[in-house]
């Protein structure tokens, strides 16, 4: 079974949203989560001071799934959050393990 990352950009104020979600959607689904600063994000989407510094608050959600399990995770969100301007990518899992 091919696993991968989707990676999910959201606004900071969804992060207990999402997360309570990412929760209620499969109890071993493995996530992180962390603030980031998200640069290139498009001038009209940016406040005054967000144009200032040129990024913007984001929070960047990682979850670790099998492929297809990835496309009903954004099958749910599209349903669950169609307002929230969440961007996502895939990109495949060549490898992982745990050392020590």
């Amino acid at each position: 079974m091919d696993s991968c990352i989707l990676a999910l950009l959201a606004p900071p104020e969804l992060r207990d949203n999402l997360t309570d979600w990412l929760l209620a959607f499969h109890e071993a689904l493995t996530f992180t989560s962390q603030q980031i600063d998200h640069y290139g994000a498009h001038p009209g989407t940016m406040s005054a001071g967000e144009q200032v510094t040129g990024s913007q608050r984001k929070l960047l959600v990682r979850v670790r799934t099998p492929r297809e399990a990835a496309e009903e995770i954004l099958a749910g969100l599209r349903v669950d959050f169609p307002q929230a301007g969440l961007e996502y990518w895939i990109t495949p899992l060549e490898g992982m393990g745990r050392i020590g």
